[in-house]
């Protein structure tokens, strides 16, 4: 090949990289966005310690009864601590049923 012929391959193999570049860079920035825009439009996060919840009422729950808020509910088979009542409901049915 002569020179000029490779002057030319350089060139095009130059543009080629900056385009896939540039389309990686686009893709990124859409993804970026559209997480952005979900995150922001259908996540509620706690202002407290940054939990995000699906919806607004989770939210709320976890404002009034979770969040900073020591365990008030102890089970008293094994003495572990919940938050909320339902939660030790659940526990006591799941981990202590069979005994």
């Amino acid at each position: 090949m002569k020179h000029h012929e490779l002057e030319v391959l350089n060139d095009i193999l130059s543009l080629f990289t900056k385009y896939l570049l540039l389309t990686w860079m686009i893709f990124l920035l859409n993804y970026f966005n559209i997480f952005l825009i979900y995150y922001y439009l259908f996540l509620h996060v706690c202002n407290r310690c940054g939990k995000s919840y699906k919806n607004k009422t989770s939210l709320s729950r976890h404002v009034h009864h979770e969040c900073g808020i020591s365990p008030q509910f102890k089970c008293v088979i094994c003495t572990k601590q919940f938050k909320r009542r339902d939660r030790l409901k659940r526990h006591e049915k799941e981990v202590h049923s069979t005994q």
